[in-house]
């Protein structure tokens, strides 16, 4: 289950393979898709609700295209490492807030952008510092001015990117504590504040420009 950012839009897959968009406001179902590979990162929306995305079990990003009842479009499909057995793996998926033909990933050791109009690859990948970063949508995250990218990480540490530099700007490192299971920035326009929550249930808070935790755990 799965609700757009302007709380428009509910997305939930069946049992039966089915992914199902609902219009919040009258409970109508205005997209049904059938899903004949098995997902698995949860579905991530754009910030207009118009798009929706997820990752296949063989590594394809798929987009599904809101408004065009029935219609999907294969976005890009991960390359693979073959220096690496297992090859490469999308842990997980966010667009960007401001430009909604773009779509963000974080891929082993990589955090790669996508134009979601052809699949294509935009600009160098960035590459994480820490290469282990937590598996679900809500490890990563893009400020509503999108400026900035938030990931966490398994060992408690938050790299934090400027996507217009296209460089990190710093790592948030918690005092104490373990894996970062989700970030969030504030949504107020801005891009200064970040939240961290760890799962042993504690959530820090922090300023994106000092590069400093202002609260918790």
């Amino acid at each position: 289950l799965h609700i757009s950012p302007r709380g428009d839009r509910i997305s939930v897959f069946c049992e039966d393979g089915t992914l199902k968009v609902w219009d919040a406001e009258n409970g109508r179902c205005i997209h049904a898709t059938k899903v004949t590979c098995k997902h698995l990162t949860p579905v991530v929306f754009s910030q207009d609700g118009t798009l929706c995305a997820f990752v296949s079990q063989d590594g394809i990003i798929i987009i599904l295209e809101v408004k065009d009842r029935g219609r999907s479009t294969t976005c890009a499909q991960v390359p693979m490492d073959p220096s690496d057995a297992n090859g490469e793996h999308v842990y997980s998926l966010a667009f960007s807030s401001t430009k909604p033909d773009l779509l963000y990933g974080s891929v082993t050791n990589l955090i790669v952008t996508w134009d979601t109009r052809d699949g294509e690859i935009v600009g160098e990948p960035l590459k994480t510092q820490r290469g282990n970063p937590v598996v679900g949508n809500s490890g990563l995250a893009v400020s509503e001015d999108g400026k900035l990218l938030a990931l966490g990480c398994f060992d408690g540490f938050v790299e934090l990117w400027d996507l217009e530099r296209g460089e990190l700007r710093g790592g948030l490192e918690r005092k104490r504590g373990k894996e970062v299971s989700s970030v969030a920035f504030s949504p107020n326009g801005k891009s200064t504040i970040l939240a961290s929550g760890s799962d042993d249930g504690s959530i820090c808070y922090w300023d994106t420009e000092t590069l400093t935790q202002i609260g918790g755990p």
